[in-house]
């Protein structure tokens, strides 16, 4: 049924509307044009059940995470369900969005993350999963070939 709505009619269904309004309270609108766009600015996204997609931004926005894509802290993004074949939006954090959420938490004394550069990781322990790196510092020319996140919840070697 909330495929054969656009996102305008189906957020304008009084449940859906009221649901919304209660959730967000005076968030609601902001909620409404941002999701609105979204869907209307990207033609898989308004494709999606509607429900999911709402609901996918709903987590975002409880999460206190921008819906903006382009700043990086949450995606929502649209998966064909071939067993209900169907598609549906997914909410997907980006890197930003997880070191918001350990910043907020107010448990880790170091978060920092980095690019990585071809050359410098000399060791990995396939066990441990411990990377050994050699910073190289003329780096800017060499090819990215992945990215490294630190958290530290109160370490005592620095």
């Amino acid at each position: 049924m909330s495929n054969e709505l656009t996102i305008k009619q189906y957020l304008k269904n009084p449940e859906v509307s009221e649901r919304i309004n209660d959730l967000l309270k005076e968030k609601s609108s902001q909620f409404l044009i941002n999701v609105t766009q979204m869907a209307t600015q990207n033609e898989m996204l308004a494709k999606c059940d509607k429900n999911s997609l709402v609901m996918a931004c709903l987590t975002a926005t409880a999460m206190g995470l921008p819906l903006n894509q382009n700043l990086g802290f949450a995606y929502i993004i649209p998966f064909n369900n071939r067993k209900e074949e169907k598609y549906e939006a997914q909410l997907q954090l980006g890197y930003k969005a997880f070191i918001q959420l350990a910043q907020r938490s107010g448990q880790f004394k170091t978060i920092n993350v980095s690019d990585v550069r071809t050359g410098e990781i000399t060791h990995i322990d396939r066990l441990t999963g411990e990377i050994l790196f050699d910073w190289i510092e003329d780096r800017n020319k060499l090819p990215v070939v992945g990215y490294v996140g630190y958290i530290c919840f109160g370490c005592t070697n620095w």
